[in-house]
């Protein structure tokens, strides 16, 4: 029972560091906006309110996230739950890049109802299905 890896490698990459440079990069353009009295102020919280809401839905909560025969290991960097495959309800992704992938539990895990982890980086796949996707419903039909 080998583990292998679901998420991309670039997870604490997308969970820590982008939204840090993300954040940091639009704070520099609304004070140098605001400076120049070419932004108003309102929008710009509005906007910056917007940007952070969506960085945290989608990368601050992203997972590491592996599988071997019977269990999925979510990894937030501080803990690691062991998950039954056969809790798993659903699958879903986002075709975007990076490829976001949610799973609904049936059960509560220590992790909440749902998750979500970024799929590992696979060329050519423009708007077709995540592999790290079919091996979880493959998964979710064999249990």
């Amino acid at each position: 029972m080998q583990k292998i890896r679901l998420s991309t490698s670039l997870t604490f990459f997308w969970k820590f560091i982008f939204p840090v440079i993300f954040i940091g990069g639009f704070l520099t353009l609304i004070i140098k906006g605001l400076a120049e009295k070419e932004l108003v102020l309102i929008s710009a919280f509005v906007a910056m309110f917007i940007l952070i809401a969506v960085l945290y839905l989608f990368f601050v909560r992203a997972k590491n996230v592996y599988m071997d025969d019977n269990y999925l290991y979510v990894d937030n960097f501080f803990k690691i739950a062991k998950i039954p495959v056969s809790n798993i309800k659903s699958v879903s992704q986002l075709i975007m890049y990076p490829r976001f992938i949610f799973i609904v539990f049936k059960e509560k895990s220590e992790f909440g109802k749902r998750i979500i982890f970024i799929g590992y980086t696979e060329f050519f796949l423009f708007y077709s299905t995540h592999p790290a996707v079919h091996k979880l419903k493959s998964k979710i039909k064999t249990t």
